[in-house]
């Protein structure tokens, strides 16, 4: 995206950068008596221009099926986990015309 359009994503490039830097200077404050420091501007443009240059395709090159799959076998012991699955009962049908029956009703 770029041009007037792009304009939206760069507000939010600079909002995250702003927030992760007050955050940075709030964790080195945190336990002393002193207040956190100003954000620092160049850390901020930096954090902004990787956002909008290179992160976007660091994510796309990282979230594919392979990798995403490769990343939760190492991370998560899948055995461990129960699988459910929600699915409606066998008179639904039944029960949906009666829905529709009321709306009918409702509606007239």
């Amino acid at each position: 995206m770029a041009g007037p359009a792009a304009s939206s994503y760069w507000m939010f490039y600079l909002l995250d950068a702003y927030k992760a830097e007050r955050l940075r200077r709030a964790k080195e404050a945190c336990g002393s008596a002193v207040e956190p420091a100003s954000p620092d501007a160049h850390a901020v443009e930096d954090d902004a221009r990787a956002a909008s240059r290179c992160r976007a395709d660091l994510i796309a090159a990282a979230a594919t099926p392979e990798r995403l799959r490769s990343a939760f076998g190492r991370h998560f012991q899948l055995d461990n986990y129960v699988h459910l699955v929600l699915q409606p009962g066998p008179d639904l049908g039944a029960r949906s015309g009666a829905c529709e029956a009321a709306a009918g009703a409702a509606a007239g």
